[in-house]
């Protein structure tokens, strides 16, 4: 995945998906709400101290997951619920079977970042890879 400077590639030994964005402060979403998220997570967002980064919290943990199936987007991103890192399902025949968690960081402020994995013992380690393949001098 992708978002301005950003570049995240996620290596694993299962399934995983990753995905990262800029949280744009300007971003207009309440009309998309209903189309993207289901009841509880829209009522978290509007319950937020800062509903814009729940937004991209949110909706990375989906894009993650879906990545992480082997899905692409769908027109039904609101029945994956994943309030608390781990994916609900409001219709179960559509999941996989494997028990899905996804974890979200914060990189440089500006961006929100998602991990979906199905290794529950999965430690994420970030490298920078502009140091690591730079020569050295």
């Amino acid at each position: 995945s992708h978002a301005g400077d950003w570049v995240v590639i996620a290596l694993a030994g299962s399934e995983v998906g990753i995905d990262i964005e800029r949280v744009d402060p300007r971003f207009s979403f309440e009309e998309l709400l209903p189309y993207i998220f289901s009841s509880r997570e829209i009522a978290f967002i509007r319950q937020s101290a800062r509903p814009t980064e729940s937004v991209y919290t949110l909706w990375t943990r989906k894009e993650a997951l879906l990545k992480g199936m082997g899905l692409g987007i769908t027109d039904h991103l609101m029945d994956y619920t994943l309030l608390d890192g781990r994916q609900e399902m409001e219709m179960p025949e559509r999941s996989a079977i494997r028990d899905w968690q996804v974890r979200s960081f914060l990189m440089d402020r500006e961006y929100c970042l998602s991990l979906a994995f199905t290794q529950p013992s999965l430690q994420p380690r970030f490298f920078d890879g502009v140091r690591l393949f730079s020569e050295s001098e």
